[in-house]
């Protein structure tokens, strides 16, 4: 497996978020697979690096014996409460879509350039590697990977879906708008770009030959899950513990809190289960978007909060793992999904999935997943009471592990077929 002779690895967004779920999961996971696959190969492990608009910073310095931690500083703390606070909603109602824009381009880089102050930059050579897998939509890593470029390293960016142009309705306008403004500048920017299925790379082709865009080489290749057993990070908090040791079943969604992944249409469908006497219990697992920040709120004043309901925001690994461990099943009404880690995450730990009928979730299923009519409340409550009925982990046997460390591996070797020469004229290529 060739690997280059330096790896830099993007965490600019990741290094400021609490919780690991989502992209945040993907990129912190990547991350340490990647390391010590290149430690095992006698190479030096991946650098972690930070966005600043006159390029790319060193995270780890060694002078501090190790990486460094900005969750606590207060430029990460504004981005989280900007994330899911109120003041981008009132940004939205008063200013037009373009102005809204020129805010997000100051303040991105205002916060990333303060995040990353004080850090070494990083002087790229040819034969390096850059990775960009973090969510690179939130400031303009395409100016920095240029820069890396221009220097002799190669650069991969990471496509993880178009739905922020393909399901606009689920997204902020601005956040599509940077959403866009990322997907063009992207590819002049890149040696290759990596897509995390089929289905995705399938849709940023016919986008860019809509658009007339110049692609890179591209490939899919698809994300992992950790190990059904094993060590994972972090502790189990004593009251979440004691909340899933009930004797009443559980059923746990987890992923981001945005509006695409239908929360609050699965709370309605749990009320209207509780009213017939239902004593299902739903457990919410995910990071705060801002667009949800009215319903998050709703969710800590319910009356069923602690009791039926828990909704957890900050999760470690230990709690995710934990949660697939004691749910009845995985309930995962999402309306649009460009591959559905949780699914694979359950079902590798024999946790029984409900889901949305999706193409995306239908290509990584197995016999393990039940799928209802997206939106269809009448279907998921007849699947809801039928798995609280009976449990159904004996029933099929648990996905074969297809963990982070082949993931990575299958990192490299897709990055290395897209940056190897091209083959000779007349020369098949695989």
């Amino acid at each position: 497996m060739t690997q280059p002779a330096r790896l830099f690895y993007d965490v600019t967004f990741t290094r400021t978020q609490l919780g690991s779920v989502g992209i945040t999961r993907t990129v912190r996971r990547l991350a340490t697979e990647l390391s010590s696959i290149r430690v095992a190969e006698g190479a030096s492990p991946c650098e972690e690096v930070a966005y600043h608009s006159a390029g790319y910073r060193r995270i780890d310095d060694q002078r501090k014996g190790g990486r460094d931690d900005v969750t606590k500083s207060w430029l990460a703390r504004l981005l989280r409460h900007l994330m899911v606070g109120s003041v981008w909603r009132r940004v939205v109602i008063l200013f037009p879509i373009w102005a809204q824009y020129l805010l997000w381009k100051f303040h991105s880089r205002g916060t990333f350039d303060g995040l990353s102050h004080g850090l070494a930059p990083v002087r790229f050579r040819p034969g390096d590697w850059l990775f960009v897998f973090d969510a690179a939509w939130t400031y303009r890593a395409w100016r920095g990977a240029a820069k890396a470029r221009a220097q002799g390293a190669k650069v991969v960016f990471m496509v993880y879906d178009l739905i922020p142009l393909e399901n606009p309705e689920y997204c902020a306008p601005l956040f599509s708008a940077s959403f866009e403004s990322w997907l063009r500048a992207m590819p002049a920017a890149s040696d290759g770009i990596l897509c995390i299925s089929q289905a995705s790379q399938d849709q940023l082709v016919a986008y860019a030959a809509a658009q007339a865009i110049k692609l890179p080489p591209s490939r899919p290749f698809r994300l992992g899950c950790d190990p059904q057993t094993g060590a994972v990070s972090g502790v189990v908090r004593d009251d979440i513990r004691a909340w899933m040791a009930a004797a009443d079943p559980v059923y746990v969604c987890v992923g981001s809190v945005e509006p695409r992944k239908n929360h609050e249409w699965l709370l309605g469908v749990f009320q209207s289960l509780w009213a017939e006497g239902f004593a299902g219990r739903l457990l919410i697992v995910g990071r705060v978007n801002p667009d949800c920040a009215d319903f998050v709120e709703r969710l800590r004043q319910h009356e069923e909060q602690g009791k039926k309901l828990l909704s957890i925001h900050d999760a470690n690994d230990a709690e995710v793992d934990e949660s697939y461990r004691r749910a009845r099943a995985l309930v995962f009404p999402s309306l649009a999904e460009g591959f559905g880690l949780p699914l694979v995450e359950a079902r590798v730990r024999s946790c029984p999935v409900i889901a949305s009928e999706l193409p995306a979730l239908r290509e990584i299923a197995d016999d393990g997943c039940d799928f209802f009519p997206r939106g269809d409340a009448a279907a998921l409550k007849q699947l809801l009471i039928s798995h609280a009925l009976r449990d159904r982990r004996s029933i099929a046997p648990p996905m074969m592990a297809f963990t982070w460390a082949d993931s990575a591996r299958a990192c490299v070797e897709r990055v290395s077929a897209m940056l190897s020469p091209s083959p000779p004229s007349g020369t098949p290529s695989r």
